[in-house]
């Protein structure tokens, strides 16, 4: 019994429902026939106590699959409200919850089953009391418990629904400043604008990281900045609230370099091994310090060449590798290991 479809980015058709007493997950290819990618014959059965209920599922962005429905508890058929994660192979997402099931008693009624599901804010699932619209259990997507009591509805709040904030600046020198804000963990890259307060004119820059150095600035200058995120070609955050910064005033005889950091940093993403490539000003020889998506510094490699190979035995997830010249100047790139 097909008891939901969706359909992926590239296409293709998923079925959820059930299959006798157990979870049956089908997918199908733009033809309509079996997607034999799809865990080999294209069709995943999840076997369950008592039984199940698929009422409502969502495609995530990796391709795994958050479902929400019952899981009966008893061959009486009472059931508890329950959320089900699967990898994009359909099979359960055993880091999620108990191997894959997150079951929230409800004590009012014998058979409990949560109804809908949408995708909102902060990697949490909160599940509210459609009648009463109360919040009432929350788990995040590892499956742990937030808070509350009370269910019906689930809800996954959406990346780029608030505006970034904790804005600041340091390394303020005469003709440059590195920007800060808090990083958004949906954003796959930032957007952030900045004018002198005489001007009405913004110019835009992209970033890769919470954390982009603007050069070319003007001495002695107040400048203004926001930022806002980017989750997709088309989900944008709103501004950021503007902050302020203002450049140190030339010292006698000073002179400003024109010559700018440069970095590229390939394949990425990338497993074992990479390429950094500098260019050729004389700042550019110092170390790269690599650090894990919770900002802990990983480890710090030298570079003394302009083109440099690292081995690498980091696990697989998001980086950030901050280059550090001799004479301070930094750029961070953000990094995908496989």
């Amino acid at each position: 019994v097909c008891d939901n479809l969706e359909i992926t980015p590239e296409g293709k058709i998923i079925l959820i429902g059930l299959a006798a007493n157990d979870i049956g997950i089908v997918q199908y290819t733009l033809t309509g026939a079996l997607d034999s990618s799809f865990n080999e014959d294209g069709k995943s059965i999840i076997p369950t106590a008592y039984g199940a209920k698929i009422n409502d599922f969502k495609i995530l962005d990796d391709g795994s699959i958050i479902a929400c429905g019952a899981m009966e508890i008893n061959a009486t058929g009472n059931s508890d409200n329950a959320i089900f994660k699967f990898d994009n192979n359909g099979d359960p997402y055993l880091s999620f919850a108990d191997s894959g099931v997150f079951k929230v008693p409800n004590d009012y009624i014998a058979s409990d089953s949560v109804t809908f599901i949408d995708l909102h804010a902060y990697d949490k699932i909160s599940i509210t009391n459609e009648s009463e619209i109360i919040v009432g259990y929350a788990v995040d997507i590892y499956g742990e418990y937030w808070a509350g009591h009370g269910v019906s509805k689930i809800l996954l709040i959406n990346a780029c629904e608030i505006a970034p904030s904790g804005l600041f600046a340091d390394n303020i020198m005469s003709n440059k400043a590195k920007l800060h804000w808090n990083a958004d963990a949906g954003a796959l890259k930032y957007k952030v604008q900045y004018r002198p307060t005489t001007s009405a004119a913004w110019t835009t820059v992209n970033g890769t990281t919470n954390i982009k150095a603007i050069t070319g600035l003007a001495a002695n200058t107040t400048y203004k900045y926001r930022v806002r995120s980017q989750c997709s070609p088309t989900l944008v955050s709103p501004w950021s609230a503007v902050s302020t910064f203002t450049t140190l005033p030339l010292k006698e005889g000073e002179i400003i370099s024109e010559d700018e950091l440069e970095i590229h940093i390939y394949p990425n993403p990338a497993s074992d091994k990479i390429n950094i490539e500098l260019n050729e000003t004389p700042h550019n020889m110092g170390s790269i310090h690599i650090y894990d998506i919770a900002g802990k510094l990983i480890e710090i490699k030298p570079l003394i060449n302009q083109s440099t190979q690292l081995t690498l035995s980091l696990d697989p997830g998001i980086y950030f590798f901050e280059l550090i010249s001799y004479d301070g100047t930094t750029q961070t790139e953000k990094v995908i290991i496989e």
